[in-house]
């Protein structure tokens, strides 16, 4: 199995799509009892989600536990002319909507984007 594969497998088990984060994904780090993750990719990626750009650094940390993405570093949404962090993610009650929260405020969009 692939770093790709292993982290997407890890996605959906937690509740997520298995295209929540881009593929190419070089080496995967995860702690069985935190749910604590690192993410390495060749190289920094951006991806169009929703209409924004959405830009990933070459390593990714967070914890993953059930339907939650917390302590997220190294992903930001392009806003304008800003590049906020996105700090959680979640997916909604009816796990139709996966939500990132960006400065605090949060932005819903359907699952099947990350499809």
């Amino acid at each position: 199995m692939t770093a790709t594969d292993d982290l997407k497998t890890r996605l959906f088990d937690a509740g997520f799509p298995k295209g929540l984060l881009p593929d190419g994904v070089t080496k995967l780090t995860y702690d069985e009892a935190s749910g604590r993750f690192e993410v390495t990719f060749d190289k920094a990626l951006k991806e169009k989600v929703g209409g924004f750009t959405v830009l990933y650094a070459k390593q990714l940390t967070g914890t993953i536990v059930p339907g939650h993405i917390t302590d997220l570093k190294g992903v930001q949404v392009r806003v304008a002319v800003l590049k906020p962090a996105v700090t959680e993610i979640t997916l909604s009650p009816s796990k139709t909507k996966v939500v990132f929260t960006v400065a605090g405020a949060k932005k819903a969009f359907p699952v099947s984007e990350f499809a």
